[in-house]
């Protein structure tokens, strides 16, 4: 945030207990002289499922 942004990867709990993955993007900016921090989290839950699946197929593939 030093440099007025940042985006990192991490787990969040929703209201039923279920963890699941998003993407953090967060950036310090000024409106009438004040600054907020404007943050943005992108649900990558069901992308991070499909990439492990392929990665295992391809090992799976590549041992035969």
């Amino acid at each position: 945030m030093r440099e007025g942004r940042a985006e990192f990867e991490t787990k969040h709990r929703t209201k039923n207990g279920e963890i699941r993955d998003v993407v953090a993007t967060s950036q310090v900016i000024e409106l009438s002289r004040r600054k907020f921090v404007h943050s943005i989290y992108l649900d990558v839950t069901e992308a991070k499922k499909i990439e492990n699946a392929l990665m295992e197929s391809e090992a799976k593939y590549r041992s035969w």
